[in-house]
């Protein structure tokens, strides 16, 4: 399998939220700063990908450094200006991306789910759209940070198209507690629906 679109996906993450550039004589690239949490998710992504030399993790401190690449640099060039986002190639913005994004960046929180956002309103919009049209939820611009709503349509995509372990994982674990007996009781029709057809 290519890296190519899952090394993308991995920098479209991180370009989207806050991240630093960096540049020194040891390393060059970008980075953003992950909990325990998502480190052990984006460690199972990398190696399930085989993006061992992309991507530079410190365990101790939770630093994670997409390095310098021709992908890296083209996706910089072309989306950002001065370290922000200001355009996006909607070509780019596909499920696999979105969830990826989710499973990164998502807080959990009573009612929902959160992801930090200081991106222009454009650039939002079109997030929001691409988001909708290929997930059916709404993510809801709330100033610093966008709401997924409602957040079980998005593990019930997972679920339909067979996510990852650790992608649908961690799904669950976003899930407002809300939500669970929703969910369970359209995984058993689901699970009841398959028992009849065979």
């Amino acid at each position: 399998m290519s890296h190519v679109q899952p090394l993308e996906n991995l920098i479209i993450s991180f370009i989207i939220q806050e991240y630093t550039e960096v540049n020194n004589i040891n390393e060059s690239g970008i980075k953003v700063v992950l909990d325990e949490r998502k480190i052990a998710f984006l460690n199972k992504y990398i190696n399930r990908y085989q993006l061992n030399e992309h991507v530079f993790i410190n365990f101790k401190t939770g630093n994670v450094i997409i390095k310098e690449s021709v992908p890296l640099a083209r996706i910089l060039k072309e989306w950002t200006i001065n370290g922000s986002v200001m355009a996006m190639e909607p070509n780019k913005l596909n499920s696999n991306f979105f969830m990826l994004w989710l499973c990164l960046f998502g807080q959990k929180k009573e009612k929902s789910v959160l992801i930090n956002s200081h991106l222009p309103v454009n650039v939002k919009t079109t997030l929001q759209h691409f988001f909708y049209t290929l997930l059916n939820t709404r993510l809801i611009d709330k100033g610093d940070y966008l709401q997924v709503m409602p957040f079980s349509n998005i593990l019930l995509f997972s679920y339909q198209r067979k996510g990852t372990i650790e992608e649908t994982s961690e799904l669950n674990y976003l899930l407002p507690d809300r939500d669970r007996k929703k969910i369970k009781s359209i995984l058993l029709n689901w699970e009841e629906e398959h028992e009849k057809i065979y």
